[in-house]
């Protein structure tokens, strides 16, 4: 495995000891490699080191099932920091495909997986990437939707992703919407709550106010839902008088969106990137108020505990299941834990699934291929929905699974894989079905609450 990243350089040897694989350019120097590109926030506002550690774990592991076969593929991880900001996530995006020849990409947040789809929409072909995308935390609404709206037509385009570029191993915040209003109705004992959100001003941070009130309108159409967003481009998380000033017009009686008065909020949300629901959460305490907090995915984050202390403590959430109960995700927690000595974060479970749906999509695209280096990101993204295939074996994670795949795919047999964090049964849109767990901070750590299962039903029902 030959890893090029910004951090953790020792990672990649720590993996090699732990799964006894060597790497891509060592263990036979007739292998065939195919490279993949990873675009993963490790030093901005949304995510962990763990991310990257999580994709790299992927192809350590493939790597490992395809020299357990005799297999002459192999697999080159090739990482780029986005810093949680479209400009450099596309800039990074850009040089993975077209100087390191990556034949596709693991992106991120939704505003970087949208700023890179667009470049496959543009009207200029020459910045065509031609390479599939799986974003890991794309959740909005907006993204892979035929009916999402902009007055820019490129970025309209993107959404839209007519042409199936775009897939993600986490499921759309439409969903998370329900749930979050869910609890909220379980807490608050009338019909008629007021909910006052704040949100960050961009993909991801829009795609959850817009779930949220969705859900509010279809279950409970006489609450209110206050949303108050800010910029993350003109306000970064150290502005601590601005996040002050701003949860006080969350707390007050006035609604900022109506310009009326309609009462204090009953519940208060946080609708954005880690780094930001930590500023928030600051000034919350600071105002000395006790309305209830219930928020989006982002406080669940190791950055999230490391930064609050105990003023989390109190703070609830709903977020994807660190790992599914199946056996995928108890495999893949006890490999990243032995890798790396941490147990996973948020998250991991769906960078790991997007690297192994990319290698497993690569190696149908490639089999039978009399260079298995030369096939196209095109090919690989019409292999892509064949990786969940209802009709083929189930394969799991970990070096032994991924084996068996590599043994079916080489028979042109077809497979159905089950990640870490979902069955990652990708529908006509490019998204997967997941399910969520309701939490709280306590004592300085995430404690689960209830799951709400996504992937039996539509309604995710708790899971019993």
């Amino acid at each position: 495995m030959l890893v090029h990243s910004q951090r953790n350089p020792l990672l990649g040897i720590a993996l090699l000891v732990a799964f006894g694989c060597s790497s891509s350019g060592n263990d036979n120097q007739q292998n065939k490699v195919i490279t993949l590109g990873a675009v993963i926030d490790q030093t901005g506002s949304a995510g962990p080191p763990s991310w990257s550690n999580a994709a790299q774990l992927a192809v350590t592991q493939m790597n490992g099932a395809l020299a357990k076969t005799k297999s002459e593929i192999r697999f080159d991880l090739a990482m780029g920091d986005s810093t949680n900001t479209p400009a450099v996530a596309v800039q990074r995006a850009q040089n993975l495909v077209r100087v390191q020849g990556a034949k596709g990409l693991v992106t991120d947040t939704s505003q970087d997986d949208v700023a890179i789809l667009k470049l496959q929409y543009d009207t200029d072909p020459s910045n065509h990437l031609d390479v599939p995308i799986v974003g890991l935390v794309a959740t909005s609404p907006a993204i892979n939707n035929p009916n999402t709206t902009n007055p820019d037509p490129v970025t309209q385009a993107a959404y839209r992703d007519a042409d199936h570029w775009n897939f993600r191993t986490s499921m759309s915040s439409t969903t998370q919407g329900l749930i979050l209003t869910k609890i909220v109705m379980s807490k608050v004992s009338k019909a008629s709550f007021k909910i006052s959100a704040i949100a960050s001003d961009e993909p991801f941070g829009n795609g959850q106010v817009s779930a949220l009130k969705g859900a509010v309108a279809q279950l409970a159409p006489t609450a209110i839902v206050e949303a108050i967003k800010f910029s993350t481009t003109d306000h970064t998380a150290n502005d601590a008088d601005f996040f002050l000033a701003e949860m006080a017009k969350l707390l007050d009686q006035h609604n900022e969106e109506t310009g009326m008065d309609d009462g204090l909020p009953d519940v208060w949300m946080g609708l954005s990137f880690p780094d930001y629901l930590v500023a928030i959460i600051k000034a919350y305490k600071l105002a000395g108020s006790t309305i209830p907090g219930v928020h989006g995915m982002g406080l669940r984050n190791q950055k999230v505990l490391d930064s609050l202390g105990s003023d989390g403590n109190g703070q609830e959430g709903t977020a994807y299941v660190v790992v599914d109960t199946s056996p995928s995700g108890v495999t893949f927690a006890r490999d990243l834990t032995a890798a790396t000595g941490m147990a996973p974060s948020s998250l991991d479970s769906a960078t790991y699934d997007a690297a192994a749906v990319l290698m497993l999509a690569a190696l149908s695209a490639a089999n039978g291929q009399p260079d298995p280096t030369a096939i196209t990101g095109a090919q690989i993204r019409a292999a892509m929905r064949g990786t969940s295939d209802p009709s083929g074996q189930i394969v799991r994670t970990g070096v032994d699974e991924f084996a068996t795949a590599v043994g079916l795919i080489s028979q042109g047999l077809p497979i159905n894989y089950e990640g870490a964090q979902s069955p990652c049964d990708f529908d006509e849109s490019g998204s997967v079905a997941t399910r969520f767990s309701h939490f709280v901070i306590q004592d300085n750590a995430f404690k689960d609450l209830e799951v709400y299962d996504c992937v039996s039903s539509p309604d995710c029902p708790v899971q019993l």
